[in-house]
C-alpha cells in the first residue's frame, strides 16, 4: 500500500521543542491554530476528508515531540500491513519518561497501562515483532486510515472516546513499540501561559505543503 499521511496538529501551544521537530517531518501538514479542542479537532477531520489525496489521518498533538524515525518506522509498517489505526508510544508524563501509555485493555490496573523500558524488550520477544494490538495509546500519533475517520468522530477529542469507539465497532488499534516519543506533558511552563496562547492568539489554521528541497 502506498501511504500518503496528511500530519494533522491541533495546536493551541507554541512549544518550541515541538516547533523545531515538525520542520523534520517529510509530509504535507494542516494545523489548526488557538482553537478550542473540541472546534480544532472536528476542523481537522474536516479538512482531512475533504483532501482525497491523503489515506492516512497522522493525528499529532502538538506535545508530543515527533521524529523522523518514528514518522519512517509507521509509515514503512502501514505499507506492508493494512492496519485501520496505528500508533507510536511516548511517555506518561514528563516525571515518568521511561514509562509509556500502552493500553492493553481498558481496566485501570497498573498491569494493563505502563510499559517501561525493561518490559519493552520483553513484550517485542513474546510478540515476535514490535507490533502489538492496543486498546490505546493516548494518541501517540495516531495514523488512521480514511475509511475510520469516516467512521469514527472524535467527540471533542478526547483520545479514549475515540479508542473505545473503535473497539465497540470492532476496529483494531496497533501500535510499533519502536517508534518511540516524547511527550511534554506537565512540564513547568508548556502547559502554562509561557506557551499556551489559546484565546490570547487569534484562531488560524495553515496548509503546509512539503518542501522536499528544504530537507536536503
Amino acid at each position: 500500500m502506498k501511504v500518503k499521511p496528511l500530519v494533522c496538529i491541533p495546536s493551541p501551544r507554541d512549544i518550541p521543542d515541538f516547533l523545531e521537530a515538525i520542520k523534520k517531518i517529510p509530509a504535507d501538514k494542516y494545523w489548526v491554530k488557538y482553537y478550542p479542542q473540541p472546534e480544532a479537532y472536528d476542523m481537522l477531520r474536516d479538512f482531512f476528508l475533504d483532501h482525497l489525496e491523503y489515506n492516512f489521518m497522522a493525528l499529532l498533538p502538538d506535545d508530543l515531540i515527533p521524529t523522523k524515525a518514528a514518522f519512517n518506522i509507521l509509515c514503512h509498517d502501514l505499507k506492508w500491513y493494512n492496519l485501520p489505526v496505528l500508533s507510536g508510544i511516548c511517555n506518561i508524563d514528563w516525571a515518568r519518561q521511561n514509562i509509556y501509555n500502552v493500553r492493553r485493555s481498558f481496566t485501570t490496573a497498573p498491569e494493563d497501562y505502563f510499559v517501561t523500558d525493561k518490559t519493552l524488550g520483553e513484550i517485542i520477544q513474546r510478540e515476535r515483532g514490535p507490533i502489538i494490538p492496543v486498546k490505546s495509546t493516548n494518541f501517540s500519533w495516531y495514523f488512521i486510515r480514511r475509511d475510520v475517520v469516516h467512521q469514527v468522530p472524535f467527540k471533542g477529542g478526547v483520545d479514549q472516546e475515540f479508542d473505545k469507539d473503535c473497539e465497540r465497532l470492532g476496529i483494531p488499534i496497533h501500535c510499533d513499540l519502536s517508534a518511540k516519543m516524547l511527550h511534554r506533558s506537565n512540564v513547568l511552563g508548556d502547559m502554562s501561559f509561557e506557551h499556551m496562547y489559546l484565546n490570547i492568539k487569534p484562531a488560524t489554521t495553515i496548509y503546509e505543503k512539503w518542501d522536499r528541497d528544504s530537507m536536503k
